[in-house]
Parts: C-alpha cells; sequence; structure tokens
C-alpha cells in the first residue's frame, strides 16, 4: 500500500511538471515567481518530489519551462543531459534523502552537445580520426557519440550521408531515452533490496524550443499492460447479463 501511495506520487509528479509545462506555453506562470510562503518554509528543509536532469542550455531553464517554485523540484544540470557518478550520487541523495519518486531526463531540441556529438561521430567514420579523446568535452560527449552509432546502425548507413541518416533532433530524443535507461539500470543496481525501488518512475522528455513544449518520450516503470481479462471484461459483463435474460425469459415461459 505504501508503495502504490508513493508511486502515486511520482506520477501525481509528472503531471504537475507537465501542466507547468502548459501553464508556461500560455504565459500564466503560477510558480515560478517569489513565494514568500515557501521561502519561509524552505529555511527547514526541502521535499521535491521530482528530479529533473536537463542541460544546461540557458534557453532551457526547469524551473521556468515546467513552471516550478522554490523547493518544488531537484535540479541537475549538464551539457547534453548526460549521466556520470557526480550526477547519479545526487539523484541517490534527493530518492534516499530528500523522498523524491520522479526522475525525469529532460533534453531540448536544437542541442548543442548532440550537435557536436553528430558532428564528431560523422568525421569520425569519414576518415577523420577518433570520434572519441580524453579531453573533457570529448568525454562529456562519448555517450552521445555512441548513441550517434547506435541510430546509424539501425539506419543501415555507416557512411556515406551520415547527417541526413542521423539528424540532431533523432539524436537527442534518443540521447535522453538512452540516459533515462541508464538511470533506471543505475538506479536499480545502487538501490538493490531497498523498497523505495518500486516507488520510483524515470521518464525520458523533450523540450521543443520552438513551441515551449515538453513531451514525454518513454517512462520506466511503464504503466502496466491490461490483462487479458481486463481487456475482455466489458465483453463477459454482456454474455453474463445476456445469459441471465435469456435464463429469465425461458423459466417464464416454462411457467
Amino acid at each position: 500500500m505504501v508503495q502504490t501511495a508513493n508511486r502515486n506520487k511520482a506520477e501525481s509528479a509528472l503531471g504537475e511538471l507537465l501542466s507547468g509545462n502548459k501553464r508556461y506555453q500560455q504565459g500564466a506562470l503560477q510558480k515560478c515567481v517569489f513565494n514568500q510562503q515557501a521561502f519561509i518554509s524552505g529555511k527547514s528543509g526541502q521535499a521535491p518530489p521530482a528530479i529533473v536532469l536537463s542541460c544546461s542550455d540557458s534557453r532551457v531553464p526547469p524551473e521556468m519551462v515546467l513552471d516550478q517554485g522554490l523547493g518544488d523540484i531537484f535540479v541537475i544540470r549538464v551539457a547534453g543531459n548526460v549521466l556520470d557518478n557526480n550526477v547519479l550520487a545526487s539523484m541517490l541523495y534527493a530518492l534516499t534523502h530528500l523522498g523524491s519518486r520522479l526522475v525525469i531526463v529532460m533534453g531540448h531540441s536544437k542541442c548543442g552537445a548532440c550537435n557536436a556529438a553528430q558532428g564528431a561521430y560523422i568525421q569520425s567514420q569519414s576518415g577523420g580520426g577518433q570520434s572519441k579523446g580524453v579531453d573533457p568535452v570529448s568525454q562529456l560527449l562519448a555517450p552521445i557519440i555512441d548513441t550517434c552509432g547506435h541510430l546509424a546502425r539501425n539506419a543501415g548507413n555507416t557512411g556515406g550521408d551520415l547527417k541526413n541518416s542521423i539528424p540532431v533532433e533523432a539524436i537527442v530524443e534518443q540521447n535522453s531515452i538512452a540516459t533515462a535507461t541508464s538511470v533506471f539500470q543505475a538506479l536499480q543496481q545502487n538501490l538493490s533490496g531497498n523498497e523505495i525501488l518500486g516507488e520510483i518512475v524515470v521518464a525520458a522528455g523533450k523540450y521543443d524550443l520552438d513551441d515551449g513544449t515538453v513531451k514525454v518520450l518513454k517512462r520506466w516503470p511503464a504503466k502496466a499492460p491490461r490483462s487479458a481479462l481486463q481487456k475482455n471484461l466489458p465483453k463477459l459483463v454482456l454474455l453474463g447479463v445476456g445469459a441471465i435474460v435469456i435464463g429469465v425469459k425461458a423459466f417464464k415461459s416454462i411457467r
């Protein structure tokens, strides 16, 4: 029962973030403003229900595009919204000490990190050297470059016109999904045996710079599929009602 309640906490948090994004699109921010009560409450602690891993891009401030205020979201920002040990440690802290139950990885359109990764991958495939170096920027881009290779192989193209085979927007979405997948797997490993693992929802999302929308690309754990019984329940009910009606008519005819 407790796990169900806290899973609902994660679902509720996701719903609130998407509702906040709608307010942002409408230019009707309600929470991303100074709130005296939230300021005072924050002095005694924090309990953000959601963790947002987003890109450092100056055009994508999570608090604004999701219309959240002081204490509402635990924000982690890094170029390309990639996962490393520091990011994971921050997430684990929020999950185990602050009571957060939702983790959303929010990529965005026209991402500079994804564009750079695309260029590095294309250069490596055209004989321009290694796609990954040892410098900090190359290390940061490494998982996104891996995503580029995954997309190219899926498209059946590891040479030729790679720019059209792996457009930046496809890289953005796949990178968000790949990062969220890694987050979910890392949480399973690090929280194994911890009851809160069953309460956590991880989602991959994308913010669109053109229209201001945030969409959910994928989520873990996915909503449980309807069982065969649930799918056929309406039919079974109708059959049952029909059988009763036939039975009643037969009984009356006998009388």
